[in-house]
């Protein structure tokens, strides 16, 4: 079974008392005062910046190379700072789910504290748990993929294995339950499907939406029906064992 420290790091936040944009200058000041940070902000032409960069000094026993904070704003949020950490180390193999957080509240953390004890605030970071970052799907969905799983020869799909995927693209599409790469991949995996499978099924999601994004709403529903009729039809059929013929 996938391990979820393999696929996913939390998108860590802070609720700011100020707006975004005078967080960042603030959090750029007090860490130029903290020292020993390389700290860079990413300029607009106005002369404001969404994001602020920190490359920070790392003990040899950390084995991190070129370690960086970054603190950035998301457009139309008014109320939250983005923060996260990235490492050249990590480029083929990233950290675990505690590792990485140990290391945001390790950096990260002694900056805003100090920008706690200046302005007087309580700012904190807000960190999902670990559980909460497995993809979820919606009971039909759910059903689709499951259906799908369960009559799948995993190591070798048949066309009927192929259109029960389709069914649950259209499925996703027409209810806009988009899974991205990572998501897909990790279910597939955790069903037991092997990596040459899970790298194709990923990317032929991608590319149905794609087209299906594409396609006249006519065409589309046409499209649709045909598919329901040729599902309906094998279902009804019921195959003898949970694996393709």
């Amino acid at each position: 079974m996938a391990d979820i420290d393999d696929y996913f790091l939390p998108c860590i936040s802070i609720k700011v008392d100020v707006s975004p944009h005078e967080f960042l200058v603030r959090m750029g000041e007090i860490a130029e005062e903290y020292g020993g940070i390389d700290v860079r902000k990413n300029y607009l032409s106005d002369k404001s910046f969404p994001n602020l960069t920190l490359l920070f000094t790392t003990d040899k026993s950390d084995d991190l190379e070129n370690l960086w904070g970054m603190f950035s704003i998301r457009p139309r949020d008014k109320e939250r700072v983005w923060t996260e950490l990235t490492s050249k180390s990590w480029a083929e193999s990233g950290p675990k789910y505690e590792e990485y957080v140990g290391l945001v509240l390790r950096y990260l953390k002694p900056i805003l504290s100090m920008y706690n004890k200046k302005y007087s605030t309580n700012r904190r970071f807000k960190i999902p748990s670990k559980d909460s970052l497995k993809p979820k799907l919606s009971e039909c969905a759910a059903r689709l993929f499951q259906y799908f799983v369960n009559y799948a020869n995993k190591t070798f799909l048949s066309r009927v294995s192929w259109r029960h995927f389709y069914d649950l693209i259209i499925y996703c599409h027409r209810r806009n339950e988009y899974l991205n790469y990572e998501g897909l991949e990790y279910l597939l995996k955790e069903a037991g499907f092997n990596d040459y499978y899970c790298e194709k099924l990923c990317s032929i999601f991608e590319h149905g939406w794609d087209l299906l994004d594409q396609l006249p709403e006519s065409k589309l529903r046409a499209w649709r029906k045909e598919m329901r009729q040729q599902i309906e039809q094998e279902r009804e059929s019921k195959p003898s064992s949970h694996f393709d013929k």
